[in-house]
């Protein structure tokens, strides 16, 4: 259901790890410019993970949406949007209400009323891409958004690559569709430079504010010839849209966007790797610390606490995934592990009698470098699931004919704990958990980090990177996990 800014039922406050300036209970507030029907809604419901019914930005009538409403989602309280309503080139009053609203949040003093990021969207359609307001905005970009980044999206690039291809198609009709595929996307790229990338970036020729651009396509769900479900191969670009974006946020809201974005699972991944890796760190400290008992199975189990804690909240942003209490914790812990007791209690039997400390920890490194791996592993696999719902109920939405009309009749519920413990048990038992661990202990040796130079060692998180690296981009290591719907 889209809300209002002021109705929203969006406070909460976590422990933020990374020491950002932004508080958790505060959102990212983006502006989206542009004219109505060029696809605003559609990169809402990608980027965020709204079902395409709920992701509405604005009522669709041109003029008709306050821009100084924000909108938020029930499905994602972490974003506010201010639209433009998407307002015609005649609309002076609205044109105005814009400039007024820019320069009202320029002065905000607090971080969380300020405006984070703007994407001004321009549909690959037509002779004038940039007339009205928008010739006004590119012209004078740096006096209307001031420090604000802002960002250039052009939509709809497939229509321009299906208008190529009707025309290929019956120019050469002995051409096989693969053929006229290719050649009208090479024609499609030809017109999108000359006619409105090189137009429209040409007007910023004279701005001191670097603006970059990404163009998208294929939005509509594959029923209408869009991507496939949770787009594996990024046709819709926007994946190269969240990476621009965070690019262009300052440091202390990049944490933030990492969270509130619901598409691109390796920037979440990078930061759970980051992540995790800070609290090794400080592991590697405290195992360096000699003739304390008990230390390093403390040690082990606090660290391996945080970790888990700092990763789960980057993709778990209001709850997107399951409450994590700690039953779920400790069978997160348990299912990345081996269930041979001789090993384990072999494993604890060293942290407790090895009181020298530099001794354990190349035992404590394998075991948290697992952690990071399969902490991560286990939330990209969950994620991959609540996407996938996502766009199901965006597909059963358009072919019941209720388009992006129905808002609020869709959301999106955390998995239950018999579901996470479901999906834990097949985890555990899979040919993903075994080689990512597998890859971590070849890596150690590979590298030759035993013993005490294992902490010290600046190939840990590559060998981490190399291990997911080797399992997340093997297509059948999805199939394999199989579906929590099975």
């Amino acid at each position: 259901m889209v809300n209002t800014e002021n109705g929203a039922q969006a406070t909460r406050f976590v422990q933020d790890t990374f020491k950002e300036v932004v508080d958790e209970s505060d959102q990212i507030r983006i502006v989206i410019l542009g004219q109505s029907g060029i696809g605003k809604s559609t990169i809402v419901s990608r980027v965020f993970g709204i079902p395409e019914e709920e992701a509405r930005v604005s009522h669709d009538v041109p003029g008709e949406h306050d821009i100084n409403e924000g909108i938020t989602y029930k499905s994602n309280r972490s974003i506010i949007v201010h639209d433009s309503g998407g307002f015609e080139s005649g609309l002076a009053g609205g044109v105005q209400k814009v400039m007024e609203f820019m320069e009202k949040r320029k002065k905000e003093k607090k971080v969380k009323d300020q405006i984070h990021c703007i994407w001004y969207c321009i549909a690959c359609e037509g002779d004038r891409p940039t007339q009205g307001f928008a010739e006004q905005f590119f012209t004078d970009i740096d006096k209307i958004t001031g420090e604000i980044p802002v960002l250039v999206i052009f939509t709809k690039f497939d229509k321009l690559v299906g208008q190529h291809q009707l025309i290929l198609g019956e120019q050469n009709q002995d051409w096989p569709y693969a053929k006229i595929k290719k050649y009208a996307e090479g024609e499609a790229l030809k017109e999108f430079e000359c006619k409105y990338r090189v137009k429209v970036m040409s007007k910023l020729n004279n701005a001191k504010k670097k603006v970059d651009w990404e163009r998208l396509g294929r939005l509509q769900g594959p029923e209408r010839g869009g991507a496939a479900i949770g787009d594996p191969l990024n046709e819709t670009r926007t994946n190269d849209l969240i990476t621009k974006t965070y690019a262009c946020l300052t440091y202390s809201l990049q944490p933030m966007w990492v969270r509130t974005q619901r598409q691109n699972a390796k920037v979440k991944i990078d930061h759970s790797i980051t992540a995790g890796m800070e609290y090794f760190k400080s592991a590697a400290f405290s195992n360096g610390i000699p003739f304390i008992p008990l230390k390093d199975l403390a040690v082990e189990i606090i660290i391996s606490k945080k970790i888990f804690q700092n990763i789960h909240r980057i993709w778990n942003q209001d709850e997107f995934l399951f409450v994590a209490d700690k039953e779920i914790q400790t069978h997160i812990r348990d299912a990345i592990f081996d269930k041979n007791i001789v090993q384990q209690a072999a494993s604890q039997i060293w942290d407790i009698f090895d009181i020298t400390g530099p001794l354990s920890q190349a035992n404590n490194a394998v075991k948290l470098m697992k952690t990071i791996a399969g902490v991560t592993l286990i939330h990209a696999w969950l994620f991959r699931h609540q996407k996938r719902l996502i766009e199901k109920m965006s597909t059963l939405s358009v072919i019941q004919g209720r388009g992006i009309t129905g808002a609020g009749k869709s959301e999106i519920h955390p998995l239950t704990t018999s579901q996470v413990c479901d999906a834990l048990e097949r985890f555990q038992k899979s040919r993903q958990r075994r080689r990512v661990c597998t890859q971590i202990e070849g890596g150690l040796n590979k590298y030759g980090l035993n013993l005490g130079k294992a902490f010290r060692a600046t190939k840990l998180e590559e060998i981490i990177r190399e291990a997911l690296d080797m399992v997340l981009g093997d297509e059948n290591s999805w199939k394999n996990l199989g579906s929590l719907e099975d």
